[in-house]
């Protein structure tokens, strides 16, 4: 029972972390925890690459609307067929479109930098938050070494 709380809590954590937070705070946050900044450079690229697949497929699938294609409720062969087409036609697409975004960058001065250690200083809010997400951690490790017992939950 206690691995499951774990688990989920683990989950739910990181969910509302990546949700709420924007992502050069989170690539900001993880080069001040040591993080090398090969992977931080990755996960950056990733996350812009992922962007420009979301609007390929959605430029691709109001194009597709707009010439009346329709698809039933059930796929058939010819539909499978279009669906792969379209897949790749995506991936060919975004890797080219990624390619144009990668040298608008260069040309704009991006040069492979780490991020600086400078921070902005925190606000009240931010603090409350982290405080509280603080006392919850101390908490679940307590229930975990057995400091505080619940008994009718967990005997």
């Amino acid at each position: 029972m206690i691995i499951i709380l774990k688990i989920t809590s683990i989950i739910n954590i990181f969910t509302v972390l990546v949700s709420s937070a924007p992502r050069q705070d989170l690539l900001f946050a993880a080069s001040s925890l040591g993080i090398p900044s090969v992977f931080i450079r990755i996960t950056e690229f990733t996350f812009r690459y992922f962007e420009v697949i979301f609007r390929e497929a959605q430029t691709m699938l109001l194009a597709r609307r707009s010439r009346g294609y329709e698809t039933g409720k059930t796929l058939k062969l010819r539909e499978i067929q279009e669906l792969g087409n379209l897949i790749g036609m995506l991936f060919l697409r975004s890797y080219s479109r990624a390619e144009k975004i990668y040298l608008a960058m260069l040309a704009r001065g991006y040069n492979h930098e780490e991020y600086s250690n400078c921070s902005p200083p925190l606000k009240k809010s931010e603090i409350a938050i982290s405080t509280a997400f603080l006392m919850f951690l101390i908490c679940l490790v307590l229930i975990d070494k057995g400091g505080i017992r619940f008994w009718p939950l967990f005997p």
